[in-house]
């Protein structure tokens, strides 16, 4: 999926921004978007790689299912991202999705590290992670975890966005 833009990836480019302006307006990926995109991402699949297409397409859905779910479980991604992502391995497949979940992580980090930064938080936050940690590894501790602030949240279809145009254009290529 490398190279220029061509007509279907336009259809996928609508969709992450219409995710994006939900994500960022009203907190909330909506279900019919992610349903949708996730139907249309069957069809592209078989349209373009056959029953081929299919599978990968099942790959990629659970593939981000399985990578992203521990995420949600600790309310670092919302259900919508979850599903979000979910919808674009159906799209794109496993390459595809490994691709887009592993720049997501990469950009959403940068992002939310900027955002913790200008809030002057980030003290408490390596602070609260590094107990965080230390409980998860070592077994004699309770589980010590801080929710993230809500004012500190950072709407995750923006990186995930990203990263799709990112991987259409061929960012991955120029990396390698």
């Amino acid at each position: 999926m490398s190279g220029a833009i061509e007509g279907h990836n336009w259809v996928l480019l609508l969709a992450c921004l219409a995710a994006v302006i939900s994500d960022v307006y009203f907190r909330k990926i909506y279900n019919w978007l992610t349903l949708s995109l996730g139907l249309l991402g069957f069809i592209h699949a078989f349209l373009m790689f056959g029953w081929g297409g299919i599978i990968q397409s099942f790959f990629g859905i659970l593939a981000a299912f399985f990578l992203f779910s521990g995420l949600f479980w600790l309310r670092f991604l919302g259900g919508g991202d979850v599903k979000y992502l979910m919808a674009l391995g159906a799209w794109g497949g496993l390459k595809f999705i490994l691709e887009v979940g592993g720049l997501s992580v990469v950009l959403g980090g940068g992002l939310s590290l900027l955002m913790l930064i200008r809030a002057g938080r980030i003290s408490a936050f390596l602070k609260s992670s590094y107990f965080f940690l230390l409980s998860i590894w070592v077994p004699e501790l309770k589980l010590h975890y801080k929710p993230v602030a809500e004012d500190l949240k950072l709407p995750f279809a923006l990186p995930i966005s990203i990263s799709v145009f990112l991987v259409i254009v061929g960012f991955g290529e120029i990396l390698k």
